[in-house]
């Protein structure tokens, strides 16, 4: 990853992911408004309310349009360096020339993605989320403490359920992909020599073999289908608990008029953006791993030295 996101690239991506950063923390002032117009709004301040709240979430969705712009051109940039460096490590490694072809291209391709999200999406969404929840925590103990330590203890209690079921959906999913990436290899090597079946009979024994392949790719496939339908109602089952027993809480404090009703609904909506962030922070890690793990091999080969001579023949048009 050094090879790639260089200190040159990082300290143009600082710009825009402090500009992302400043995006989220307008969000944060939303609820606390929203709080302030219920309690203390009167027919004169209503109106100057709505439109700061407004300008704030317009201010908001230019700085993050901007931001996810400018890491997207940075990502693009580190993609091509990546696709270049990988194809001519690839044509130039005479181990790596053996595999079959659509092999190594499909890999290439999938790398690139994951590396293009990483950059664009991820790692600033983490970088935000950090900021987003130590900024949330901290209105939450400034509208009430006793709520904001109930939020701390039922939040996480969600996580240690998803994060480890992410993981293994995760998992599966990556071995998904490499089955994915050996039948793509296996479709361009078959159909390349499809004159070559014809002549030699060889026809029924290539189906025999794609028959295989694809078979193992639909147990994959079921088998991550399984685990992504469970996920989902089980998380659905863990945060409505949690949240029913906030809401509770909230309620009581609401009844015995320690909270007022504005407060509750600021806390309502800090709650559902804590939601998302918090997500993010658990799976980046995953993530991460999961990156360096796939790029791991086409990273190697781009650091071996050239094992195949350079021709110094005629040099022909293709």
């Amino acid at each position: 990853m050094q090879n790639l996101i260089t200190k040159e690239v990082k300290l143009k991506m600082i710009p825009w992911l402090l500009i992302g950063i400043v995006g989220s923390l307008l969000t944060l002032g939303i609820p606390y408004l929203v709080q302030s117009l219920l309690d203390n709004g009167d027919g004169k301040n209503i109106f100057q309310n709505v439109m700061l709240i407004v300008a704030l979430l317009f201010v908001q969705l230019l700085l993050s349009f901007s931001a996810h712009y400018g890491l997207l051109k940075i990502g693009e940039n580190i993609v091509l360096d990546f696709r270049m460096k990988a194809y001519e490590s690839v044509l130039q490694n005479e181990q790596e020339s053996q595999k079959r072809s659509g092999e190594s291209a499909g890999e290439i391709i999938e790398v690139s993605k994951k590396l293009k999200n990483f950059i664009v999406f991820q790692l600033p969404t983490f970088i935000q989320s950090i900021v987003t929840i130590v900024g949330i925590l901290i209105f939450l103990f400034i509208l009430n403490w006793k709520l904001s330590i109930v939020i701390l203890l039922g939040i996480p209690s969600i996580f240690l359920f998803l994060i480890p079921m992410s993981k293994l959906v995760s998992n599966i999913s990556q071995s998904e992909q490499k089955v994915t990436i050996k039948v793509i290899g296996q479709l361009g090597e078959y159909f390349r020599n499809r004159t070559f079946f014809l002549a030699n009979n060889a026809t029924e024994q290539s189906k025999q073999k794609m028959k295989e392949s694809y078979l193992e790719l639909y147990q994959q496939s079921v088998k991550l289908g399984f685990f992504e339908a469970l996920m989902q109602p089980f998380s659905l089952f863990f945060i409505t608990i949690v949240l029913s027993f906030i809401f509770l809480f909230g309620g009581l404090l609401l009844s015995s008029g320690e909270m007022t009703i504005g407060t509750f609904i600021s806390f309502l909506i800090y709650i559902f953006m804590l939601l998302t962030p918090a997500s993010s922070v658990g799976s980046f890690l995953g993530e991460l791993s999961k990156l360096q793990g796939s790029m791991s091999d086409i990273l190697e080969l781009i650091c071996k030295p050239i094992s195949v001579p350079q021709n110094t023949g005629e040099v022909v048009d293709l």
